[in-house]
């Protein structure tokens, strides 16, 4: 067979090569449909799976939980009634000291009242069932007992797919295992740790996923759709490319056997490039037109590699290229990018002819070339022009669609689609543009259509169209003819929805007829106001602004009613919104009525237009009470700030009282014993007793400290009464004040009894009293002290806004000294804060004050101002009778033989109690470790006849060491000591059955009474 039969049969090979490309890329986009549908429909499975089992997880967290809180009570009420499977328990219902019925609630009533909560609310179903139910609601169906038989077997769950009421669900079912609590509610049950008691039932309705997986399997098949749509145009186009290649291939092998004579002077003479290379790519010949091209001489050319001229990135597909060529394919084309010497980049298309030996193998190749980067350049623009026209019409809003003479689509966009009510474009795309609409309004828009298509006039008019959801919607529409260049006619046509305008339309007509009787009866202001004078005013105005009526505010400026001071900014805001035209911010003001008075106002302006002409629309609110309110507010909170940092340094003091005092219990102990052994006389029984005098001191500031955060507890209050303690800190400070000071008391006639310690009143108007002094100290002035009664009613003083209404005790200390500013009348109960010199005051003064007060369940304020003077008013509930309160007498140290285990974790402290009893005269064991202590005791219980133990101790807490020495010995006697008594209540020590309870640091006397107290029989839980 010679070269012209080879090419003639070339392009039949390469359509049936396509056409077998072709059929395999369909099989494999078909096969990539179906297994991802698979895939999409097991994911669905699996979710509803995962959702079944999480809720699952979630009712055995429930369950596992009210397991082990062995249920819990809640208020019977209509929704949960008591259970009756547990009507036998005796604990099942229970009523509060307010009266309250509450019933306990286990797991499985739990569970039943949240699954029908949530059989209500739709979605996930759950259940408990057994295949011997307790109650009929958990009796199991069909699928469910099949499901327990399996479980009973050993099955973890059993899952599936079911349908029930005509839909899908997933159903679950997982085993309820019997835990150790769960017996608590089975008693009479032979159960065991486990064993199946019983499953919960989820169903999930697949319906949610089955929608789901629809929409993905629509897009997944749309895509693979236009994947394949997309590889069947290239092999089409690929083929036709092929022919005309083939075809152009064969006419120039033909010329080039009629012409070879002439093959000289054409290839010198013509525009073509011309080329030839080797296999290797090495040039042996170019004409002319290839050397003007390139900008490079003939000798220039010759011998180099033909592809180093092209574009890097097109080598390797050109070296392919050449290594095609050959007996089988002499004759092919290609399109590269070729770099200029001055580096621009050039697109040319060649076609190579192999020239064959007589074996066939490829001695030389000869190529023709053209530029055509213009082309290249014209397609890219063409379809970018495209692509960009596609988007615009595909961005449009509005439907827009062209139909050809016969109405059928030939183009539309989403919207068209939208209304038709189809997805995609191509289901429209050649049907008649009227199958979706009810008969008489496809008639008139084909008589529309039909006039277009006849006269060519542009037809505007309204259409009412009923879309897909069965929605009348009123469209403008407006239709063209185009004829193409073969005569061919088209309706092009474009439409806007206005059936909200037409809504819109209606309802603003409604509402203006609204708007003007809403404004007239609006509480807010509402007035417009042009070149600086008003123009409208609604009543709420009127009356806001002092007038009669609106009339008579018509016509009068605007700056009559700007209170001084807010003139500018009115002016430069009217200013700014009629430059820019915005609207000015929302600004409070003051305005000044036709009385003179002045109203605080919140106003925002809007530029609007007032009966043709531009104008300001001014909104004005009352916000005078608001202005008080939120000035109260600001107090308020003041107040609260104030409040947290005294608790804040509360639980401060808490913690630190104990271990302070733990030390100061040891420096009393020792240094009592150590006056105890030295003489009467003599320097260092002095130290020592200074010593002494110290740690009371510092006992005593741990008490004010304590007493300051409301955590000294040891002091019963009892009625006192105030008028004496008054009448003694008058006669004490008279004493000792100067002459520029005097003191002017005045009591109100009565008894003046409150609930306190006379310790605490003492404290509390000594410090007051004190504070004022000091005020005065330079200058000079008046002390005033006045006790009266008040009584509170609904309305209480701006200082005391929480005190309960009642009765009242008023003490008021006042004086006429330097006064204080705001930033310190805001600190001055805050501990350690003083304005004082160094060495003149602890700040702890006005601090205690404080929170004796609130202990007594009282109230203090104070009213200060610079250069006039203080006012502290405290007030104390107020007791009708006086009771008197007992004092009682220091005796002298009692002693003993018996003996005495003492604990204490500070060695120290044990050691110095033991030495102390031990003088005494009693038999003592000291011990740092309550676990050795507890061991000592278990050897010979009946050997002691008292224990003394700490409260707070690392190992085992004072509490645990009493249970369990209790526990050896029940009538053991008991004396606790702890340096802070805040857990220490009064019921704890009934419990514990306390003999006697002393507050550290205690003294050598104190000790020694409370031990023959108890020993003797005379404690107070004896």
């Amino acid at each position: 067979m010679d070269d012209l039969e080879r090419w003639v049969e070339g392009p039949f090979k390469a359509s049936r090569f396509l056409t077998l490309i072709a059929f395999l890329w369909t099989f494999g986009v078909v096969l990539s449909v179906v297994w991802n549908i698979a895939q999409i429909r097991e994911q669905s499975l699996e979710l509803a799976a995962v959702q079944a089992r999480a809720s699952f997880e979630k009712d055995i967290a429930y369950r596992r939980w009210i397991v082990r809180s062995g249920g819990v009570y809640v208020p019977v009420s209509r929704e949960i009634p008591p259970n009756p499977n547990m009507a036998g328990n005796p604990e099942r219902d229970v009523v509060t000291p307010s009266g309250k019925v509450l019933t306990l609630v286990n797991s499985a009533y739990m569970m039943r009242q949240i699954h029908e909560i949530a059989r209500s609310e739709g979605g996930v179903l759950a259940r408990i069932t057994s295949l011997n139910p307790i109650c009929r609601e958990s009796r199991a169906d069909d699928w469910e007992a099949e499901a327990l038989r399996e479980v009973e077997k050993g099955r973890g769950e059993m899952l599936g797919v079911q349908e029930s009421d005509g839909k899908e669900h997933m159903r679950l079912v997982r085993p309820l295992v019997v835990e150790d609590r769960c017996k608590a509610c089975h008693r009479g049950d032979d159960i065991r740790v486990g064993s199946v008691l019983g499953a919960i039932s989820i169903s999930v309705p697949m319906e949610s996923f089955r929608t789901a997986e629809h929409s993905y399997i629509l897009v997944l098949v749309t895509a693979h759709g236009l994947l394949w749509f997309l590889g069947i145009s290239m092999l089409v186009y690929g083929e036709r490319r092929i022919r005309r290649g083939e075809a152009w291939r064969k006419d120039a092998e033909r010329t080039l056997r009629e012409s070879e004579r002439r093959y000289r002077c054409i290839v010198e003479d013509q525009t073509e490039l011309v080329a030839r290379f080797l296999p290797d790519g090495t040039v042996t010949f170019v004409n002319p037109a290839c050397c003007r091209y390139l900008g490079i001489s003939e000798e220039e050319l010759l011998g180099t590699k033909f592809w180093e001229c092209l574009a890097e990135e097109d080598r390797g597909e050109f070296a392919e290229y050449i290594a095609s060529l050959g007996a089988r394919r002499p004759v092919m084309a290609i399109e590269h990018r070729v770099v200029l010497p001055d580096g621009e980049i050039r697109w040319q298309q060649w076609t190579d002819r192999a020239i064959l030996d007589e074996k066939g193998d490829v001695l030389e190749i000869q190529g023709v070339g053209r530029d055509i980067t213009d082309r290249k350049t014209a397609q890219e623009a063409l379809r970018e022009a495209k692509e960009f026209l596609e988007r615009i019409i595909g961005s449009v809003s509005d439907p827009l669609f062209v139909k050809d003479s016969e109405h059928r689509f030939v183009l539309l966009n989403s919207a068209c689609c939208r209304v038709a009510g189809v997805d995609r474009q191509q289901d429209l795309i050649g049907r008649p543009g009227y199958d979706f609409l009810p008969e008489e309004q496809a008639r008139v828009l084909r008589e529309t259509d039909e006039e277009v298509l006849r006269t060519g006039a542009e037809i505007v008019h309204e259409e009412t169209i009923t879309g897909a959801v069965g929605i009348n919607r009123t469209y403008i529409t407006k239709k063209n003819r185009y004829i193409d260049g073969s005569g061919n006619r088209f309706v092009v046509s474009i439409a806007r929805d206005i059936t909200d305008r037409i809504a819109a339309e209606t309802a603003l007509r409604e509402s203006e007829e609204r708007y003007r009787s809403l404004v007239e009866s609006s509480p807010e202001v509402i007035a417009v106001h042009r070149d600086g004078k008003y123009v409208y005013m609604n009543s709420a105005g009127a009356g806001l602004l002092g007038a009669s009526g609106p009339s008579e505010l018509i016509g009068r400026p605007v700056k009559d009613f700007v209170a001084p001071g807010y003139g500018a900014d009115v002016q430069r805001r009217a200013r700014r919104s009629g430059m820019h035209g915005t609207n000015a911010p929302l600004l409070e003001e003051k305005i000044v009525r036709l009385d003179g008075t002045t109203v605080d106002v919140e106003v925002v302006n809007m530029n609007i237009h007032y009966l043709g002409s531009p104008a300001v629309q001014v909104l004005m609110r009352d916000i005078t009470e608001r202005r008080r309110m939120e000035e109260e507010k600001t107090r308020m909170e003041a107040q609260l700030r104030q409040a947290q940092k005294i608790e804040a340094i509360g639980t401060l003091a808490g913690g630190v009282a104990h271990d302070f005092n733990n030390i100061l219990a040891a420096i009393f102990g020792y240094v009592e014993l150590a006056l105890r052994s030295v003489p009467r006389d003599g320097a260092v029984r002095n130290h020592l007793e200074q010593v002494l005098r110290a740690a009371h001191r510092a006992k005593d500031l741990v008490r004010q400290i304590l007493t300051y955060s409301r955590q000294c507890s040891d002091q019963e209050r009892t009625p006192v009464d105030l008028g004496p303690i008054v009448k003694e800190i008058v006669k004490f400070l008279r004493a000792s004040l100067p002459a520029t000071i005097d003191i002017r008391q005045e009591l109100a006639g009565g008894p003046h009894v409150a609930l306190a310690t006379p310790t605490q009143m003492h404290q509390v108007l000594l410090n007051l009293c004190t504070n004022a002094l000091h005020a005065m100290e330079e200058k000079g002035g008046v002390l005033g002290i006045n006790l009266s009664h008040v009584d509170l009613n609904g309305n209480r003083p701006r200082e005391f806004p929480n005190l309960k209404a009642g009765p009242y005790l008023k003490l008021t200390v006042s004086d006429t000294g330097s006064g204080m500013d705001p930033a310190i009348l805001e600190r001055i109960f805050d501990p350690y804060f003083t304005t004082k010199e160094i060495g003149k005051g602890s700040g702890l003064g006005l601090a205690v004050v404080h929170g004796i007060v609130n202990q007594c369940e009282g109230a203090i304020g104070v009213r200060s101002e610079k250069g006039i003077g203080s006012v502290f008013s405290v007030l104390f509930p107020r007791i009708e009778k006086r009771e008197i309160i007992p004092v009682e007498t220091e005796c002298a140290l009692q002693h003993g033989r018996e003996f005495i285990l003492m604990v204490d974790d500070e060695r120290i402290l044990a050691q110095s109690c033991k030495q102390l009893l031990s003088h005494l005269g009693y038999r003592v064991s000291a011990l740092a470790d309550s676990r050795k202590a507890l061991k000592i005791f278990a050897r010979n219980p009946e050997r002691f006849d008292l224990v003394i133990t700490d409260y707070t101790m690392p190992a085992m807490t004072g509490e645990e060491f009493v249970r369990s020495v209790r526990t050896m010995r029940r009538d053991i006697p008991v004396i606790l000591m702890s340096g802070f008594s805040e857990r220490m209540t009064k019921e704890k020590i009934g419990v514990l059955d306390i003999a006697e309870f002393l507050m550290k640091p205690t003294t050598m006397l104190d000790l020694s009474r409370a031990v023959r107290r108890v020993l003797d029989g005379a404690g107070f839980n004896a």
